[in-house]
């Protein structure tokens, strides 16, 4: 058995089941749909972090950006990484969600 086809016959044998029993119409759908549960729950924790934030501070992540600007405390510089880096995982996750809505996979 080849390492190249290793993950294909894994995801395989582990999609195969939910096609056979009739929970999924192919393999296709049912990684598809699995999938993008597993996106939106990223998403929804993304949200949930970003939506914190803006409680926290009262503002969105621009605004927030600019007032801590050359003055941010230890928390806040913190706070900030975190909330970027949860606007650029929302943003990525929500692109590939429209992606396997639109099907271009």
């Amino acid at each position: 058995m080849s390492t190249q086809s290793f993950p294909y016959r894994y995801v395989e044998n582990i999609i195969k089941p939910l096609v056979t029993s009739g929970l999924y119409k192919n393999e296709k759908m049912a990684l598809k749909d699995i999938v993008f549960d597993y996106i939106k729950r990223k998403e929804l924790y993304y949200c949930k972090e970003i939506n914190k934030l803006k409680k926290k501070y009262g503002v969105e992540f621009d605004e927030f950006s600019k007032k801590i600007k050359n003055i941010a405390t230890i928390e806040q510089e913190e706070d900030w990484m975190t909330w970027k880096a949860a606007n650029e995982m929302f943003q990525a996750l929500n692109s590939v969600s429209i992606s396997i809505l639109k099907d271009e996979f």
